[in-house]
């Protein structure tokens, strides 16, 4: 996967009531969650681990400014459940193709075939925020907030099996949070842009459904 620009039809297909992914590794039926609307007041855009925030940057992509819906596709195999998807729509105009979200310092020639860029998750959670946002908060747990185990509470309050997710208010903005896939990972996540090149949703995959994306040459 050492290319930057792909088609992938169910990062949109997967949003859609009633659907059905069928590949060789399963059958995976979708429902789609709203997890509320994100405030982004700078338009850089984290994509992170809630529990960590050590490192944490915006991806070097920037976003539109404004509240903007987040949806989680929720991939059923079986009777397990999970978060497949994370997406945050800025625009109704179709997505033409997507884009791979970097890091400061990430470098897309630095890719071997099959290899990705992404953020890590090491308590199975990740989260969108935006950096004002992250820059307060990070400052709010300099001082003594509560934050983590306010997070964790929100958490449980949606908790459903084997996912949950949450929409907490902070003092500047909020954060959005939802478990990651099966777990812990290194999750990739893709701009998805119209054919004026314009941002129009963002999409963190977390690895549950099977790749089945097409490199745009």
């Amino acid at each position: 996967m050492s290319h930057s620009v792909f088609t992938i039809p169910y990062y949109d297909s997967a949003f859609e009531p009633g659907c059905i992914i069928e590949q060789e590794e399963g059958r995976f039926s979708m429902r789609v969650q709203s997890a509320g609307d994100l405030i982004l007041k700078t338009g850089q855009l984290i994509g992170a681990d809630p529990f960590i925030l050590v490192g944490d940057a915006p991806f070097v992509q920037s976003v539109p400014t404004g509240t903007f819906s987040v949806r989680l596709a929720i991939a059923k195999i079986d009777d397990d459940e999970r978060v497949a998807l994370a997406r945050i729509d800025f625009s109704q105009d179709p997505v033409d193709h997507w884009e791979m979200a970097l890091l400061p310092g990430q470098e897309l020639e630095a890719l071997e075939e099959d290899e990705i860029y992404g953020f890590t998750t090491d308590a199975g959670t990740a989260c969108f925020m935006d950096k004002m946002s992250s820059d307060s908060l990070k400052s709010e747990i300099s001082e003594g907030s509560d934050f983590f185990e306010e997070l964790m509470e929100e958490m449980d309050e949606n908790f459903e099996s084997t996912w949950t997710w949450a929409n907490m208010e902070l003092e500047h903005g909020n954060i959005i949070s939802f478990m990651s896939g099966y777990g812990n990972g290194y999750y990739a996540t893709y701009f998805g842009k119209d054919k004026e090149g314009d941002v129009v949703a963002v999409v963190t995959d977390f690895d549950v459904l099977p790749w089945n994306g097409s490199a745009v040459v």
